[in-house]
């Protein structure tokens, strides 16, 4: 929950390959010598942590979700996303209207136009 999928095409065959777990300071040849374990070429270990970062399983980390403001200040700011003007102006129109929230000037204002108007009725009606 809350990381990304994991990648079915990416094959994680490091750790079956993995020298470095079972390496040993000498090796014994054939004749019963030990001899000096050849340590791998600066190249062949570049090359094996690449492998081993490519087949870890690194997750980036999730950014948090957009909110309309983030979006209304990428479309302010990149304008020319969206090529048409009347699509931008349109959709920009939409943002803010979905983003405006009425204060409580407004609200108590709307209260006193609807008591206004119940009363207006209810006096035609008498």
């Amino acid at each position: 929950m809350g990381v990304a999928a994991i990648n079915p095409y990416l094959r994680n065959s490091y750790r079956t390959l993995d020298s470095g777990s079972n390496s040993y300071a000498t090796c014994v040849s054939n004749n019963g010598d030990h001899l000096p374990s050849i340590k791998p070429t600066f190249d062949c270990a570049e090359v094996e942590a690449v492998l081993e970062t490519a087949c870890g399983s690194f997750h980036p980390p999730l950014l948090p979700p957009v909110c309309p403001l983030d979006l209304l200040e990428a479309l302010q700011v990149h304008k020319s996303c969206i090529n048409s003007h009347s699509v931008y102006s349109v959709n920009l129109e939409r943002l803010i209207a979905k983003i405006w929230h009425p204060t409580q000037e407004v609200l108590d204002q709307e209260n006193l136009v609807k008591q206004e108007e119940t009363m207006k009725k209810y006096l035609a009606i008498n």
